[in-house]
């Protein structure tokens, strides 16, 4: 899933860029409050949650390459 956090763009525009860009996933938006429990503070940040709810990994815009990150997406897939 991947969630936005700018309160400037819609779901529906969300929705949209999934559907442009062929991604897998379902999109969702979340209020400010929820980006600050989660230690967003950069823009395009990436956090992995296991299945039991445990934040596994975090890191922020440019920190890794495509594969790394697609290897990290893989190892949460049940």
């Amino acid at each position: 899933m991947a969630v936005g956090f700018d309160t400037t763009e819609s779901l529906d525009k969300l929705a949209a860029y999934r559907e442009s860009s062929e991604l897998p996933w379902i999109v969702a938006s979340a209020p400010r409050e929820v980006a600050e429990q989660y230690g967003v503070r950069v823009q395009s940040t990436k956090i992995g949650i296991g299945a039991d709810g445990v934040v596994v990994w975090a890191s922020g815009y440019g920190t890794s390459s495509e594969s790394a990150w697609e290897e990290r997406l893989q190892r949460l897939l049940p």
